[in-house]
């Protein structure tokens, strides 16, 4: 009888460690780019690095590759918290960034319209994926646009009862 319990204890003991480790790896796997919602503005930058091309009170803009194809990097902060990442990338790329989501996320878009918009919902972050055309000096012609949002300011601001536009969060 007495091993019974033990048995019986090892077993809730490791199911519980299982769940924490879930949940655990359901954080970490929220991050972008090493980074993780909530994040001050300094402490990206102690991660991305010093060479940011434009910095103001609530963004920061790197240059960077993604698929080695050039684009741009921006970070959106409200507060000083980070939550928003978002890329411009020079060219259309769409079905490549659609299949590698696809892959990292192990989930579809939904809803998904060929080689012009995307979206996944993974946790607390909404990823969608778009095409468009720019005419900046940096950016000439098709390109690809890529958001990782954390809507979680969004559901809590709901779950309050608090109607707040995108813009003011």
């Amino acid at each position: 009888m007495e091993s019974r319990k033990i048995i019986c204890g090892k077993k809730i003991t490791f199911i519980i460690v299982m769940i924490a480790l879930t949940g655990i790896s359901i954080l970490h796997a929220q991050d972008v780019r090493g980074v993780s919602w909530g994040m001050s503005m300094e402490e990206v930058i102690k991660i991305e690095g010093n060479d940011w091309d434009q910095r103001d009170i609530d963004s920061l803009l790197y240059w960077r590759q993604l698929l080695r194809t050039k684009s741009s990097l921006l970070y959106n902060f409200h507060s000083n918290k980070l939550v928003e990442v978002f890329y411009m990338i020079d060219g259309d790329i769409f079905e490549r960034l659609r299949l590698a989501i696809n892959e990292k996320y192990k989930i579809e878009a939904r809803p998904f319209v060929p080689n012009s918009y995307a979206k996944w919902t993974y946790g607390y972050i909404i990823i969608e994926l778009r095409t468009c055309t720019s005419y900046s000096e940096d950016f000439k012609g098709k390109g690809t646009l890529l958001f990782y949002t954390n809507k979680e300011p969004f559901l809590k601001a709901q779950q309050n009862g608090v109607k707040k536009d995108a813009k003011e969060l």
